[in-house]
């Protein structure tokens, strides 16, 4: 495949070869671009991919923010746990991290040129994918696959007898044919613009599938769109699978799952529930090229394309229609400022990524500051760009059973990531000992005996989750049995307490006397759940569990008790989405306060993590003044207690979902019937909301020590 410059562009009949003659042509040509990167660098180390074995390694190139790669996830996940179960678990960033293994792909080596696609990429995917931010054509050798994937650009320009014209930008897929004839996986799934069908009849299109096929691949090809496969968006791509030449599989595409017996998903079913908390959206001006033509669809109507182009963005359905003036013209029927387009949270979902999904707008990064609209613009570009996570999953369902099927990865006994212990076991584990008394504890080094409560007490909490070092006094055999259950055991520095291996953080919180006292919390906000971001959180807490995925979100619990003479008079289990408000609103109060602060005139403050802090409070200038919070909360028994009458000492309460959702539940029956617990269905008030009421689950027991 010669390519030579030419001067102007013609449209002129292309050669049309065979494959023979198109073999050594595609191969000079993808010889030409590595000749032309001799003197770069080796981009990356081999050192740093992890491959798995026992799973279908991908490689991904122009991966952009990972759309394409997390419906290829989705479809290795449905092979082995099955698709309804799948989409319960991708609703929930904590749960589906803790289930991901269980698929039949791993994600080793994942490439792209923009930096802030890259960062959204890393942050949604296992931290084991190795993320490679480094343009195409300076990689020298690709990694080894199993199977390939990826979007490409679509060369808009003629197509002259000597095929496709050196325009670095029209030739970015022949890096693409390079990694194949480097890497042979078995298969790769490659998109671009349904564009690519139309330049000169179709000559470029025939032109790339015969220079796929020349890499040694059967290579089929449909024209699809999006909205056929459960995507709320007119959105037509094409897209190529290539199956190696040795094996005997032929590739159907999959049969439209909405339209016929299903009906599409509408706008309506998709953003109706965001309408009065849409999140964030461009407000930039309407150009005459976007008033050009319609840009609103109704509420039961699926959304036009999404570009990347945060200007070009959809309005959102509400309001009235939009009319057309002339051909070239369309307006609003209503007043211009009851139009915007749709918000970051909305294209998100009409491009069927899960709402947790995490989009870098690149200013954590940069340090920089940029205007809302800019920031935007990078979110918007990045949605726009992705494959359709419900599309790519579709697509990727024949390949994944393929593999299912033939690869031996089949196996339904996947382990999995669960917690060895839970709360209830804690509670059952107190109501077996029938122990309120503090443990006593030696040091293993010194065989001195510990004699702080706040210890003993951490200790006694420890011992509940884990049930069997109550009886072990020495802190080495107790560390061994902790081992098996926690992933993470803190200091008093720095929340959390411990954290369960894939379940929940426990924070531990200590009265000194049998008063319901309010609890310190120090500079620490309450927390309904823990986040990974939490900059209270250390460095061994947020990686306690990378070998594992990682972890962004975990259930918070308060264990909270009353001690006298080592001895636990009242003892509190409390889920934090029962006890605490979303994390927003204790930080968007701190920010009022600083901003409050700062505003004070003359008085000389520095810059800090904290609220304030005043430089100079003093005329010499010596004395500082450090303005910290100190949050406080009330004792559960004070909020609690008149919940139900006769509330005991030992009590546990969290929301009935979370109680489903709990796995490995005790059998508590032998303590309802001797009468030592009950358990109620009780409604509590919503902590984000004080008119709202929440279904929970109150565990109440005495325990006479």
């Amino acid at each position: 495949m010669e390519i030579d410059d030419q001067g102007p562009e013609k449209s002129e009949p292309t050669i049309v070869y065979d494959g023979e003659e198109v073999q050594p042509l595609v191969l000079k040509k993808t010889d030409k671009e590595i000749i032309s990167n001799l003197d770069l660098k080796d981009s990356y180390s081999n050192d740093l991919l992890q491959y798995k074995e026992q799973k279908i390694n991908i490689v991904s190139l122009f991966c952009g923010a990972g759309g394409m790669d997390l419906g290829v996830e989705l479809s290795g996940l449905d092979c082995l746990i099955g698709e309804e179960q799948v989409n319960k678990l991708i609703k929930d960033k904590q749960i589906f991290n803790n289930h991901r293994h269980e698929g039949l792909f791993h994600h080793v080596y994942s490439n792209d040129i923009s930096e802030d696609a890259l960062e959204t990429y890393s942050n949604n995917f296992p931290k084991d994918t190795f993320v490679h931010n480094c343009d195409i054509r300076h990689i020298k050798k690709f990694p080894k696959a199993d199977l390939v994937l990826g979007w490409f650009p679509c060369p808009f320009l003629s197509v002259t007898n000597l095929r496709i014209k050196s325009d670095p930008q029209n030739t970015l897929y022949l890096h693409y044919i390079r990694c194949l004839t480097q890497v042979s996986p078995k298969f790769f799934i490659a998109e671009t613009a349904k564009g690519i069908l139309t330049p000169n009849n179709g000559m470029i299109f025939r032109q790339i599938k015969q220079d796929f096929e020349a890499a040694g691949y059967k290579v089929y090809y449909k024209l699809l769109n999006a909205r056929d496969y459960g995507v709320p968006q007119h959105r037509e791509r094409v897209f190529f699978i290539g199956v190696r030449e040795d094996i005997e599989f032929e590739y159907e595409f999959p049969k439209e799952s909405h339209g016929v017996d299903r009906p599409y998903v509408t706008l309506r079913d998709t953003i109706n529930d965001l309408k009065c908390n849409p999140g964030e959206y461009f407000t930039g001006g309407f150009s005459s090229v976007y008033m050009s033509r319609n840009r609103k669809k109704k509420w039961e109507d699926q959304s036009f394309t999404i570009q990347g182009s945060a200007s070009l963005a959809p309005l959102h359905p509400s309001g009235h229609p939009m009319k057309k003036i002339n051909i070239k013209r369309w307006d609003f029927s209503d007043l211009k400022e009851r139009n915007r387009r749709l918000s970051v949270n909305e294209l998100k979902r009409i491009h069927t990524f899960p709402d947790w999904y995490q989009f870098s707008d690149g200013y954590k990064k940069s340090g920089k500051l940029i205007s809302t609209n800019l920031r935007l613009e990078k979110i918007y570009r990045q949605i726009g760009n992705a494959v359709p996570i419900q599309l790519s999953r579709a697509i990727a369902k024949p390949i994944a059973q393929w593999f299912y099927k033939n690869q031996g990865t089949g196996e339904k006994n996947v382990e999995q990531n669960l917690p060895t212990t839970n709360v209830l076991k804690a509670f059952e584990n107190i109501l077996k000992s029938q122990k309120l008394n503090l443990p006593k504890v030696t040091e293993y080094n010194t065989n001195n005996r510990i004699n702080k409560e706040g210890d003993l007490f951490e200790y006694y909490v420890k011992d509940a989750f884990c049930g069997t070092s109550f009886n072990l006094e020495n802190t080495e055999l107790k560390k061994n049995q902790y081992s098996k259950h926690f992933s993470y055991i803190g200091n008093s520095s720095n929340p959390p307490d411990l954290m369960i291996r894939f379940g929940p953080a426990v924070e531990v919180k200590k009265i000194d006397n049998k008063y319901m006292s309010k609890i310190s919390l120090n500079s620490s906000f309450p927390k309904d759940f823990l986040y990974c971001d939490d900059p209270s959180i250390n460095k061994a807490c947020k990686e306690c569990e990378f070998e594992n995925f990682g972890w962004e979100k975990k259930e918070m619990i308060y264990v909270i008790g009353n001690t006298e003479n080592k001895s636990i008079i009242n003892l509190w289990f409390i889920y934090g989405d029962c006890y605490s408000a979303d994390k927003e609103i204790y930080l968007n109060l701190t920010r009022i306060i600083k901003e409050g602060l700062l505003a004070i005139p003359d008085v000389d403050f520095g810059d800090t993590k904290e609220i304030g802090r005043v430089k100079t409070a003093d005329p010499l200038g010596r004395a500082q003044l450090r303005v910290r919070p100190m949050w406080e909360i009330p004792h559960p028994g004070s909020i609690y207690k008149d919940i139900v009458d006769n509330l005991g000492n030992l009590n546990l309460l969290l929301r009935e979902e979370t109680y489903e959702e709990i796995q490995d539940r005790p059998n508590f029956e032998p303590f309802i019937e001797s009468g030592e617990l009950r358990i109620f269905k009780v409604k509590i008030p919503d902590p984000n909301d004080a008119v709202k009421r929440i279904d929970a689950i109150l565990f109440t027991a005495h325990i006479e020590d």
